[in-house]
């Protein structure tokens, strides 16, 4: 059998995964700070593995939870593993639960601890240093003292700390799982992939072009993404807006916008 929807979910993940690495300060950091010789066998690597553990895990925890959901080793039985269940990303926890017992569940958490850990770190990292370098001394303070940026840096940590806290308790808050997160991702990210990547290539590329069509382009994502859900679906809430049509649309809309508003301004 085959699925439109997994389609259509692999086409916005495809998108949602380029503008991960274009558009992650992280990787840029990363890549600045290293060899030409040490940066390229790494990241084709690292592209290498990025595929293949997501792919063969996720099929193997995929494949194992639909073989012994309805049996009775698995958590939620004799209930039914819901679409909020598996919406939710309980997939996996759930079935080590089923296989190993609890022994493999703390294994899962210092698995998730880790890996949480060392994406946030990055990020902090990377923001710190975009808001204390690239924008504090280079449009604020081209005097500053290293005592003074450094300063900066700290509380651009706190800044980054508050603001993903909120913004993690405003989606947990609001009914947003990590299926709707995933639609989401790419019509947000993506719309700079254009402007970004002509800005490093081209010389031709104007100021105007690389700051108003990233936010043209999110812009008109969010609108035909939440205008498909309306037309689909006659209302806009969290279970038509994680539908993949309307977030299909946003996501290839912003990327047409981007790039004609950049042919036309250039």
């Amino acid at each position: 059998m085959k699925s439109l929807d997994s389609i259509i979910w692999g086409l916005i993940l495809k998108f949602g995964n380029l503008a991960l690495v274009v558009m992650d300060t992280a990787f840029w950091q990363k890549s600045f700070a290293t060899e030409v010789k040490a940066t390229v066998p790494g990241y084709n690597l690292a592209a290498i593995a990025i595929f293949g553990i997501p792919w063969g895990l996720g099929t193997v925890i995929g494949l194992t939870a639909r073989a012994i959901h309805e049996t009775p080793i698995f958590p939620t039985y004799p209930g039914k593993f819901s679409p909020d269940l598996v919406n939710a990303g309980l997939v996996m926890p759930y079935t080590i639960k089923a296989l190993i017992g609890d022994k493999g569940i703390v294994a899962f958490f210092v698995l998730l601890f880790m890996a949480l850990t060392s994406t946030v770190s990055s990020s902090m990292i990377a923001v710190s240093s975009i808001l204390s370098f690239d924008v504090y001394k280079t449009y604020i303070d081209p005097k500053a003292t290293d005592k003074k940026i450094m300063r900066v840096s700290h509380l651009a940590v706190i800044f980054h700390a508050i603001f993903i806290t909120g913004i993690s308790l405003a989606l947990n808050y609001g009914g947003a799982d990590m299926t709707w997160i995933g639609y989401f991702r790419p019509i947000l990210s993506c719309p700079g992939i254009i402007p970004l990547g002509l800005t490093l290539a081209w010389s031709k590329q104007t100021r105007l072009a690389a700051v108003a069509s990233p936010i043209l382009g999110f812009l008109t994502g969010l609108s035909v993404w939440l205008a498909t859900a309306k037309s689909l679906y006659g209302t806009i809430n969290i279970a038509t807006t994680e539908a993949s049509f309307p977030a299909f649309f946003g996501s290839t809309e912003r990327e047409y916008i981007s790039y004609n508003f950049r042919s036309r301004e250039c």
